[in-house]
């Protein structure tokens, strides 16, 4: 439920309440302070920035992402980000990308199911690493070797020296490549202007390069399929039918580049975000959507079954309450004040003694309500009382009117 603010979520208005939070038991102000002083960092045992080990959630969560899944021998490496505008040294900008501004997620992500299986967060000069595309690259995939997986990327990380390296720890790259990049052929430059449907290729050992034109000019490298060219679309003999001829290293590539966009596809439905200026709560949150959609993937993978999203989540949330949400409180009908008389649950009690007060007064609150018609201030009565539930001073004779203020004495006493 999307609602303008974190008030609503609580409100006892009939038109936008919630039952959920008055049935679980969490009130606004216990989750706001939870909101305020959440933490993800042990200040008494906490690292240095530039240690690896500096961010416990974070670790906790790659852990936990390549120890819950068997990645499919096809996997996708792209960067996702997490929205901040705020100040920040280490925060990029990304044309293409909604939100345009924030801190980058680099991923390794499944490129069938988009399950993302490892993940750094870039954090420039502070974070202590080398971040060239390169080492980047390496590093992304040094826990995943020896599986002879393929690595489909687009043309910010593709490059002849780093497919070379990959190819040495045994994995398979392809991706798109930019045509500016050192030691690729210099065929694709003699070769001038090509017509559509023709292409231009150079093979290195088992390092296929590819220059092809469609509309524009494609050039990508590839180490899993050779230098085919394979028909698409239905045949031009049946109706509507337009069929094309592609090469084979651009059709494994489109197939397979999409794993991380999945993913993002998937955490911009239901958004955890909230609005802070610390950049951490942001991560913080981008960090947790992307466990719950994760979540999601292993639920559906475990069962077989293939389910809503929507659906996971709130079977989350009544699991998590450990309350049964099936038989939901009626909605309000009244204000927030006529819900604080429960029968039997109030009783006026004495104020119970203090270290500095053998008997201790404070003041009244629904005293402090009313303006004095006199003085034009409001009333500094004070009290012994207090209710045994809501734990407020109250007189003797505003305990009645406090708890039910819509009654015929509460009106009478408090016209206002």
């Amino acid at each position: 439920m999307k609602k303008s603010g974190i008030r609503d979520y609580f409100s006892v208005d009939p038109q936008v309440y919630p039952p959920l939070p008055s049935h679980v038991g969490l009130s606004r102000n216990r989750f706001q302070a939870i909101l305020r002083y959440l933490h993800v960092n042990d200040n008494n045992t906490a690292k240095p920035r530039d240690d690896p080990e500096h961010n416990p959630l974070y670790d906790l969560l790659n852990r936990r992402f390549k120890d819950l899944y068997t990645a499919s021998p096809n996997l996708t490496i792209d960067e996702a980000i997490a929205p901040f505008r705020g100040s920040l040294s280490f925060k990029v900008y990304m044309k293409n990308k909604p939100q345009k501004y924030g801190v980058r997620i680099e991923c390794v992500a499944d490129a069938s199911s988009g399950v993302v299986v490892h993940m750094e967060i870039y954090s420039g000069q502070a974070g202590g690493l080398d971040n060239t595309v390169k080492d980047l690259v390496i590093r992304l995939l040094e826990d995943l070797g020896d599986k002879h997986h393929s690595v489909y990327m687009d043309r910010r990380y593709s490059s002849p020296e780093l497919f070379q390296a990959l190819l040495d720890r045994v994995f398979y790259p392809v991706g798109t490549v930019m045509k500016s990049r050192k030691h690729l052929p210099k065929a694709f430059d003699a070769a001038g202007r090509l017509a559509a449907g023709e292409k231009v290729t150079r093979r290195k050992g088992q390092l296929l390069a590819l220059r092809w034109k469609e509309k524009r000019d494609v050039y990508i490298l590839s180490t899993t399929v050779p230098d085919t060219m394979e028909n698409t679309g239905r045949p031009a003999t049946e109706a509507g039918g337009h069929q094309q001829q592609k090469p084979a290293a651009v059709l494994d590539y489109n197939s397979n580049k999409a794993g991380v966009d999945r993913h993002d596809q998937m955490s911009s439905y239901y958004p955890l975000a909230r609005k802070t200026i610390n950049w951490w709560k942001k991560l913080f949150f981008q960090l947790l959507t992307m466990a719950l959609v994760n979540a999601h993937k292993y639920y559906d993978i475990h069962n077989e079954s293939k389910s809503w999203l929507e659906c996971f989540i709130r079977q989350l949330a009544k699991d998590l309450s450990c309350v049964d949400l099936d038989d939901p409180p009626p909605h309000p009908t009244a204000s927030l004040e006529t819900r604080r008389f429960r029968p039997g649950a109030h009783f006026p009690t004495r104020i119970p003694p203090t270290s500095e007060k053998q008997n201790p007064t404070r003041r009244c609150v629904l005293c402090k309500e009313v303006v004095d018609a006199v003085t034009k201030k409001p009333r500094r009565r004070k009290s012994s009382w207090e209710c045994c539930s809501c734990r407020v001073a109250l007189c003797v004779s505003c305990f009645w009117p406090y708890h039910c203020p819509n009654s015929r004495l509460a009106k009478a006493q408090y016209p206002t």
